[in-house]
């Protein structure tokens, strides 16, 4: 009855280690999935934040050439 008992017992923790391997092992996956996911989230945000930076730059560039221009062809005119 005894030798039973312990055998049951060995039985009872071997299947809670086992359990508990496979819950962590799990867990690891879904954390480095989750963690790739996040990090093309951020790259494509920092990717459609650059678009947008660079086109503001180049609209505010082609303000100022204009505005460039339009002072040069005003001091040119009050000139002659």
């Amino acid at each position: 009855m005894l030798q039973k008992n312990k055998s049951i017992f060995v039985f009872i923790v071997l299947t809670v280690v086992i359990m508990n391997i496979f819950i962590i092992t799990l867990l690891a996956y879904t954390l480095h999935t989750s963690r790739e996911r996040k990090e093309a989230e951020v790259r494509t945000n920092v990717e459609n934040l650059t678009l947008l930076l660079e086109k503001s730059i180049s609209v505010s560039s082609r303000e100022i050439d204009l505005s460039l221009y339009t002072l040069q062809a005003y001091v040119e005119k009050r000139i002659t």
